[in-house]
C-alpha cells in the first residue's frame, strides 16, 4: 500500500475478507474501503445460520465507505435494513450478452436427444451445487410433482460440494428415471432453449445470472423471491416467483407448466 500509493481497497466478500479490508484501512489512514456483497443477507435465514459471519458482515458493511452490489434488491435491502446512505451503494450487475441467448438458433433439442422417450416436460436447473442453491428442497419438490406427472424429467447441470450427496438422495428416493445430473457447461444457451422450464429455488442470490440468461432465451422460469426476482425480473407469463422455501407453491407452479 505504501510502496504503490494505493488509496482504495475493495474486498470480494463482506465477512472475513471485509474485516481484513477494515484493518488495512485502520492502519493506513486516508484509504477508502469498498465492500462487495454477492448475496442477500436478508432474503431468508440462510446467512443467519452462521451468526458470527452474519454479524461481522453487517458491521463491515456499515463501516465501509462504499458498497458494491449486483442487484436493485440488494441495494434496497441495505438502505432499509441497515440504514445505509443510498449514495454509498452502487449497483454493478453481472454483464450478459442478451442477444447471444435471445438469438441462439437451436438445431436440435439436446435434452430430448440425450434423454429419449415420451417425456411430457423437461425441467432444468443450472449452477453451483452448494447449500445456498437449495437443491435438497428442489429434489423434494420435484418428487411431489412426478407423483402426478411420472414422465417428467429434471436435469441438474453443474458441480459443487453437494453433488455426491444429491446423487445419493435421488437414488434413495428412487428418482433415477426422473432426475439426471450433468457436468458444468460453458455453453448454457442450448440447455435453456431445450428446456421447458428453468427451476431456481435458491435461498439467496446476489443477482442470478441463470435467471437473466434464461429470460433472455425466452425460457419459462420458476424462481424463489431472491436476487433479480420482483426487481429486474417481474412476474408474468414466463416468470413465476414463489416465496422462499414454500414447497407447496413451488410444486403447484411446476405442475402448471
Amino acid at each position: 500500500i505504501k510502496k504503490y500509493g494505493i488509496n482504495f481497497i475493495t474486498t470480494q466478500d463482506s465477512s472475513f475478507t471485509g474485516l481484513i479490508g477494515r484493518a488495512l484501512r485502520f492502519f493506513n489512514r486516508g484509504i477508502k474501503l469498498e465492500i462487495q456483497l454477492h448475496g442477500d443477507l436478508f432474503s431468508s435465514d440462510y446467512y443467519k445460520k452462521d451468526f458470527i459471519r452474519y454479524l461481522l458482515s453487517k458491521s463491515n458493511i456499515k463501516s465501509a465507505d462504499k458498497i458494491r452490489v449486483a442487484s436493485h434488491r440488494n441495494k434496497e435491502s441495505l438502505i432499509k435494513k441497515l440504514e445505509i446512505d443510498k449514495r454509498k451503494v452502487r449497483i454493478k450487475p453481472v454483464v450478459i450478452n442478451n442477444g447471444c441467448f435471445k438469438n441462439y438458433k437451436l438445431s436440435e433439442n439436446i435434452l430430448r436427444r440425450r434423454y429419449p422417450g415420451e417425456h411430457g416436460k423437461i425441467f432444468l436447473w443450472l449452477g453451483r451445487m452448494e447449500p445456498v442453491k437449495n437443491l435438497n428442497f428442489l429434489i423434494d419438490a420435484f418428487k411431489s410433482a412426478v407423483e402426478e406427472k411420472p414422465d417428467w424429467l429434471l436435469v441438474l447441470v453443474g458441480e459443487g460440494s453437494m453433488k455426491h450427496s444429491l446423487i445419493e438422495k435421488v437414488k434413495n428416493l428412487s428418482l433415477e428415471k426422473n432426475i439426471y445430473f450433468e457436468s458444468w457447461t460453458q455453453d448454457p444457451a442450448p440447455y435453456y432453449k431445450s428446456a421447458d422450464c428453468v427451476l431456481l429455488p435458491s435461498l439467496s442470490e446476489g443477482y442470478s445470472l441463470v435467471a437473466m440468461e434464461a429470460s433472455a432465451a425466452g425460457t419459462p422460469i420458476i424462481m424463489a423471491d431472491v436476487g433479480v426476482a420482483n426487481y429486474e425480473l417481474r412476474s408474468g407469463p414466463k416468470v413465476t416467483i414463489i416465496p422462499v422455501g414454500n414447497k407447496d407453491k413451488f410444486v403447484q407452479a411446476i405442475l402448471k407448466i
